[in-house]
Formats: C-alpha cells, structure tokens, sequence
C-alpha cells in the first residue's frame, strides 16, 4: 500500500463525508498508527484503511440507514432498529466491501462492523480501531483526554502491554455505558458482551 493510494483513498472518503466528520477521520488515522506500531507494526497500513473507511455512512440520517439495510437485505435486530444511530458501522462495513473492495479484507470490514459497539471475540485489531476512534486527537471531550493520557502514559511502565490494551477498552465501553444511561438511552447487547468478552481475556492473564 503506497502513500499515492492512501492519497486516492483520503480524497474518496472526504467525498462521502463534511468536513468535520472528514478531520475527526484524519484524526482516527493519526491515532490507530500510534496504536498499531505498538502492537501490531505488520498490520499498520489495513489499521490505517481501516480508520479512513470507518465512518463512510456516519452522516446519513437514521431513516436512510434503515431504508439501506432493508434495502440491501442486511438483517437488522429491533434493538438495531431502535437505536439507528448504530447502524453506520453496518451500512458502512457494506460500503467498504463493495465501493473499496482493493483496499478491504475480511478483518478490516469486522473492525469497522465493530467500531461502534464492540462486540464479543474481539480481535487485537479490532481493538485498536474503536480506541482510536475514541481517543484520536481531535476528540476533546473530558473522558476522551483523560483515557488518551493515561492510556499512553500507563503503556510506559505497562509489565503486559496487551493487558493494557485490553484494560483500556474496556474501560472506553464502560465510559460508553455510563453516557448512554446519563441520557436515558438503552446499551446495546454487542456492548455488554464485548465488555464480558474482555474480562476474560483479562481475568485469563491475572
């Protein structure tokens, strides 16, 4: 994957989406390669297809979200249904796959399936891309900062840094819950397992 690609795909993204959604993209970039030369250096440039692919359908309104899935025959459960909000790592992993099929694998698209909710048997992958969407640098909200400092500091004296990792997921989803019961909304179920899903992995290596 040459930077003349990248460039290709940076300018095809910020097509599809404003602005704003377009430097919080940049911004996931940035992120995932500080997280992938940690941990998975190999994987550096899918990380990096996948931060730029992974809000392609972020911006379209719920209805079209829905329509689209009814549409294309992608199966929607009722919680999907009533919380659309959701549904762009969906439409958006279906984007990818067919509009940027020479750029996409099987594990990129999971990642950007995933990206929203988290869901259970994580990849290492995966990981990476959700906490990049959340602590990528443009992001300043208070939690969004205290977790992108502590996450890098603590990554200095870390005895196992994929515990670390694990760790500092989790703690984003349990972030993640706590916003969305402050206003009233209801926790995904996918939520919840990938939060069951990494105490496992994290009571595996206690």
């Amino acid at each position: 994957m040459t930077e003349e690609r990248f460039l290709k795909l940076r300018l095809a993204v910020s097509k599809k989406i404003g602005s704003r959604r377009f430097s919080h993209t940049l911004g996931v970039e940035t992120a995932i390669i500080e997280l992938g030369e940690r941990y998975l250096p190999g994987d550096l440039p899918r990380l990096r297809v996948a931060a730029l692919l992974h809000d392609v359908t972020k911006e379209w309104p719920p209805e079209e979200q829905i329509a689209f899935c009814e549409r294309r025959g992608i199966a929607l459960s009722e919680e999907e249904r009533r919380a659309p909000r959701i549904l762009h790592a969906k439409t958006g992993a279906y984007i990818a796959e067919r509009e940027f099929s020479p750029y996409v694998d099987k594990g990129i698209l999971q990642a950007i399936a995933l990206h929203t909710t988290g869901g259970r048997d994580m990849a290492v992958f995966d990981e990476l891309l959700y906490l990049a969407d959340y602590i990528e640098p443009t992001r300043t909200y208070a939690d969004c900062v205290a977790l992108r400092q502590d996450f890098f500091e603590g990554y200095k004296t870390a005895e196992d840094p994929l515990r670390h990792l694990h760790a500092t997921v989790k703690r984003a989803l349990l972030m993640t819950v706590e916003d969305i019961r402050r206003v009233g909304g209801s926790v995904c179920s996918a939520t919840m397992e990938a939060i069951a899903f990494l105490d496992k992995k994290l009571s595996r290596k206690s």
